[in-house]
């Protein structure tokens, strides 16, 4: 016999479902649990939500039969939608993939273009544009500028008096500004760090004014102006200072304020404004003083008064908060965070994030399985050796991204917490049917 129901559970997504056989795939945690509890043997509970409403979903725990061996515990990757919810969709589509393709390119990639690609699916999936974001017209303007150094720059400068030459016009001539401080509330616009902002405006974050800087050097090298082939970029520890770069090959000498420099690479330059704009679009408060907004976005889910929830959801000074968009800067964090380190512990508090980000939006299998696999990796052996270099990193400023998280284990207690509940009110829901 086939059983058929329907319910709607608080979050408000429509589950069906049906009795098949025990050889049939279970497509959710929750029917898991309720074979187990329930102890049916020879069949299993099938929970097939309605489509989703995103563009993309975050297909988690990849295996290792056929593949080849897994890359990481919690490793994910995104999935195109069966049924595409409009043209916006594929426009926000086009953009992840250009992005993706550019994080391929390791070190070589253009960051600017990369960055624009951000913008470019942000726009497509928060506006109702029947357009693309111009990305090539955005990123000539920076062969503009290397034109224009072509023609400006005098000959005769040696490596060193070229970098310091390109550092003025950049910030002096073409006047590129670094946004006001943390207090001023101008450095939480998520205008600061879109690209396409910051080009039009020329006011930015560090890292947005980082990136162009190392792109802009990048394009002089390919085009033959500058007699240097390496350099590298820093992040000031001062969030209105400029971003500085260096040459490589030690003809520089060693800098005065050599400790007071985050030297970052293209990877991290990315990573540090995804951070930027993961904790603009974050619903619930985030404090500049606290390196993570999980404790109250996973408060939000456990808390029962809705009073305390709307409250969650609607902080103050949070102007821009987007549950969409956060969940955008995560996935894309997570990406390159995996290319990092993906075991290490900034990935992994990617992984932490966005689960309790796919929570909030009723995607409850994919968040599940997300947390689940942050406390499995707590569980691993090599844990304690990479608590203590993250400790390590914290204590010499030294870390491997650009931006301060939290220890590893931290939220291990409030993450099982929130598990734990989740599959309760999943049971609860199942039995009331």
């Amino acid at each position: 016999h086939i059983v058929q129901k329907k319910a709607r559970l608080p979050n408000t997504l429509h589950f069906k479902m049906l009795a098949i056989n025990h050889h049939s795939l279970v497509r959710d945690y929750r029917a898991l649990d309720l074979k187990r509890m329930v102890g049916m043997v020879n069949r299993v509970t099938s929970i097939t939500p309605a489509p989703l409403r995103r563009q993309y979903r975050c297909i988690v725990r990849a295996t290792s039969d056929d593949a080849g061996p897994v890359v990481s515990a919690f490793d994910i990757f995104l999935q195109q939608q069966a049924v595409p919810k409009g043209f916006n969709d594929r426009m926000a589509k086009s953009a992840r993939e250009s992005f993706v393709a550019q994080l391929t390119l390791g070190n070589q990639m253009d960051l600017v273009t990369a960055a624009l690609h951000m913008a470019a699916e942000d726009e497509a999936m928060k506006s109702n544009a029947h357009a693309l974001l111009p990305v090539e017209t955005f990123s000539a303007r920076l062969d503009t500028m290397v034109s224009e150094i072509r023609e400006q720059m005098p000959f005769g400068l040696s490596p060193q008096e070229q970098l310091d030459w390109v550092h003025r016009y950049l910030f002096d001539t073409w006047g590129l500004k670094i946004a006001k401080g943390m207090t001023q509330g101008e450095q939480f616009s998520p205008y600061r760090v879109y690209m396409h902002h910051v080009l039009t405006q020329r006011c930015g974050t560090s890292a947005a004014a980082a990136v162009i800087l190392h792109t802009l050097l990048s394009r002089l090298i390919k085009a033959g102006i500058v007699s240097f082939k390496e350099y590298k970029v820093g992040l000031p520890i001062s969030n209105i200072a400029r971003p500085i770069a260096v040459l490589t090959d030690g003809s520089a000498g060693p800098l005065k304020c050599a400790g007071m420099i985050r030297w970052v690479t293209p990877y991290q330059l990315l990573a540090e404004m995804l951070g930027q704009l993961k904790r603009f679009f974050w619903n619930w408060e985030w404090s500049t003083s606290s390196t993570s907004g999980f404790d109250s976005c996973a408060q939000a889910l456990l808390n029962e008064s809705a009073a305390k929830v709307s409250e969650a959801i609607q902080p103050n000074n949070r102007p821009f908060a987007s549950m969409e968009l956060s969940m955008l800067a995560t996935e894309r964090k997570a990406l390159i965070t995996r290319a990092i380190d993906p075991q290490g512990c900034y990935h992994a508090a990617q992984i932490r994030d966005l689960g309790v980000l796919l929570l909030h939006a009723g995607r409850f299998a994919e968040g599940i399985s997300l947390l689940e696999s942050y406390q499995e990796w707590l569980a691993t052996p090599s844990l304690a050796a990479i608590s203590g270099e993250h400790e390590h990193a914290e204590e010499t400023g030294c870390c491997g991204m650009t931006e301060r998280e939290e220890a590893p284990g931290s939220f291990a207690v409030l993450v099982a917490e929130l598990l734990h509940y989740e599959r309760r009110k999943g049971l609860e829901a199942a039995f009331s049917l």
